[in-house]
């Protein structure tokens, strides 16, 4: 995944990216129940919480979602970014939102790609 992180970063959507050290944030895998936890950002542990999923764009775009909430605390501060969350969740939520369907959408089309490739079209 790390790869595919960094290949979202050179991109317009993932820009936000390179201000984040993302390599720094621990990734704990969990069991997950689709529509219920599927992952979370642990501000204090700087921890994300990821479900695995079977579909790879999927949980990429679980991971660049928690990625994003890491980047809002580190862009606001911790204080901030809780009052914020706590005020103003859909507006937080939204910009995560965003950023999870526009890299789930990159990592389809970097595995069509990949697959076109393999297959010599």
């Amino acid at each position: 995944m790390s790869d595919l992180l960094r290949l979202y970063a050179r991109t317009k959507s993932g820009s936000w990216l390179h201000d984040l050290n993302a390599e720094s944030i621990n990734v704990q895998f969990i069991s997950g129940i689709e529509g219920k936890r599927q992952a979370e950002y642990l501000p204090l542990k700087n921890t994300i919480l990821l479900a695995d999923d079977p579909d790879s764009a999927v949980l990429f775009g679980s991971y660049i979602h928690e990625l994003y909430h890491a980047y809002q605390r580190y862009r606001y501060g911790l204080l901030l970014y809780w009052l914020f969350l706590g005020l103003f969740r859909p507006l937080m939520e939204r910009g995560a939102k965003k950023a999870e369907l526009d890299a789930t959408e990159f990592a389809c089309s970097y595995r069509l790609e990949t697959w076109k490739k393999e297959s010599g079209l």
